[in-house]
């Protein structure tokens, strides 16, 4: 969704929700353990056009975290709030359609109101990687 976008202007800055599910595995005392995070992300994107109209892409990504259930550990699954960023190259592969590959790292900074304190093993650091379809008004026709 397009806050800001001008003809005259190289730059663009707009919001582009995401949810998602990430698949853990985790080595604990030999074993394997399996479980998921939830997230889901509201980035305000700012991003400047090059030359053949592709866009470089920066975020600033406030993130809720769903912190998996370890089973070996017996702690409890924790909704967190993060905050990081993330980097992009949208390459233009139509005239309204760009293909974004991404990274994007966030940092647990503390526990959403309702849930216990946040645990020392979820302020780690979380990096994805991801793939983003971009439709917008723009382009040549």
């Amino acid at each position: 969704m397009e806050l800001v976008d001008s003809e005259d202007s190289p730059w663009v800055v707009a919001l582009a929700p995401v949810a998602g599910v990430r698949q853990l595995a985790m080595r604990f005392d030999g074993a394997m353990a399996y479980s998921e995070q939830r997230y889901a992300a509201l980035p305000v994107l700012v991003g400047w056009e090059t030359a053949g109209g592709s866009q470089w892409v920066l975020g600033l990504r406030p993130t809720w975290l769903r912190l998996p259930r370890e089973q070996s550990l017996s702690l409890p699954a924790e909704n967190a709030f993060a905050l990081g960023g993330s980097l992009g190259y949208a390459f233009r592969v139509g005239p309204r359609v760009r293909l974004m590959p991404e990274v994007a790292a966030m940092l647990p900074v503390g526990p959403l109101p309702g849930a216990t304190e946040l645990r020392r093993e979820g302020a780690r650091p979380h990096v994805q990687f991801g793939l983003a379809f971009m439709l917008d008004g723009g382009g040549d026709e």
